[in-house]
């Protein structure tokens, strides 16, 4: 199970975490970013042990591209922020 977790400067509570859908398929799943609208961007490790970031939408979890990478942030506009690993290359 992966939880987001963030600062709740309005109340008392120091802390919110919410418990993120279960995806079939991946492992480690981590949360690192959440904008207004409640998209929740990420990373998980697929069966090979790769790491892939995906968007959480709706309910709905989005592998983004390239591998090899967490998404770590996303604003309000639904524009991702990526942090790579290593070395990657690029499909396109």
């Amino acid at each position: 199970m992966c939880w987001w977790a963030e600062l709740d400067r309005r109340k008392a509570s120091p802390l919110i975490a919410t418990a993120l859908p279960a995806a079939p398929g991946i492992s480690g799943p981590l949360s690192f970013g959440i904008n207004s609208t409640g998209q929740i961007v990420g990373g998980y490790f697929d069966p090979a042990s790769v790491r892939q970031p995906f968007l959480l939408s709706g309910g709905t979890y989005t592998t983004l591209i390239p591998t090899g990478a967490f998404a770590t942030g996303i604003n309000d506009a639904g524009q991702i922020v990526l942090t790579i690993f290593g070395t990657i290359e690029f499909p396109f």
